[in-house]
């Protein structure tokens, strides 16, 4: 787990999603979050970008369908470690825990459809 320093500079949205949703690491999802913030990709840009612009009241729900996919996400995830920015395995370990929580569609687990 890193200093509480670097737990401090997760998003809360982040934090909750991935700590306490998708089971991730408190150390993993900082360590996600600075490759995603660093990367140079378009979709990991615009993931970090909307974390960091969502606040309370705004729907989560189409936040997650729109932007936080699993899809999405691992297409992130996958851009960072070919930029160096995550190693191979601590993204596959990241990438095993969301999968997870994925149905046999796609799509996260409990989410209706449309």
């Amino acid at each position: 787990m890193p200093p509480p320093r670097h737990l401090a500079s997760i998003p809360a949205l982040w934090a909750v999603l991935w700590c306490q949703w998708w089971d991730v690491s408190p150390g993993l999802a900082w360590k996600c979050w600075r490759a995603l913030r660093r990367s140079r990709s378009p979709q990991a840009r615009t993931l970090t970008q909307t974390i960091l612009l969502w606040r309370d009241g705004f729907d989560l729900c189409h936040l997650i369908d729109a932007t936080l996919s699993p899809q999405q996400l691992v297409e992130c995830l996958e851009s960072a470690c070919t930029e160096g920015l995550l190693s191979r395995q601590e993204t596959s370990a990241v990438e095993q825990l969301l999968l997870a929580h994925v149905d046999r569609d796609g799509r996260w687990r409990g989410r209706a459809t449309g």
